[in-house]
């Protein structure tokens, strides 16, 4: 697996339904469903376990889901590369995972109902960064 295939994965989402805990490719995904899926065999079931909600303080259990993988944590002064996995902070409470991908970002949007792609740098703060160890 490369950071380009993790971003191939979650580029050929775009355009799948936004579905709260939505986990199946091509039907439903929220942004946890979308980064599983773009992670594959590399994904820790355990970070599709996580029980949350909108709004709440996850950092944590996100943190310690990704330290099982096989990941890189970089903090918010590091640029995204393609298949870096990104968790911003939209607002007071909420979190958010991102796919980095060519130029922009691949995540579930729940009030577009979809899953989009972005251009550029995502202006919501960047709690944490992941990259695959492999690259």
């Amino acid at each position: 697996m490369s950071g380009k295939l993790i971003a191939a994965r979650a580029v050929a989402e775009i355009g799948t339904q936004f579905r709260l805990r939505g986990r199946r490719a091509g039907v439903a995904l929220d942004c946890v469903g979308l980064v599983l899926h773009a992670l594959g065999e590399f994904a820790d079931p355990e970070l599709g376990k996580i029980g949350y909600r909108m709004r709440g303080d996850y950092h944590a259990l996100i943190r310690k889901a990704f330290e099982a993988m096989p990941f890189c944590r970089f903090g918010s002064d590091t640029t995204p590369t393609c298949g870096d996995i990104l968790l911003v902070s939209p607002a007071t409470l909420q979190l958010h995972l991102l796919v980095f991908a060519r130029n922009g970002f691949v995540h579930a949007h729940a009030a577009l109902g979809r899953v989009v792609f972005c251009p550029g740098i995502p202006e919501w703060p960047l709690l944490d960064l992941w990259r695959l160890k492999m690259e």
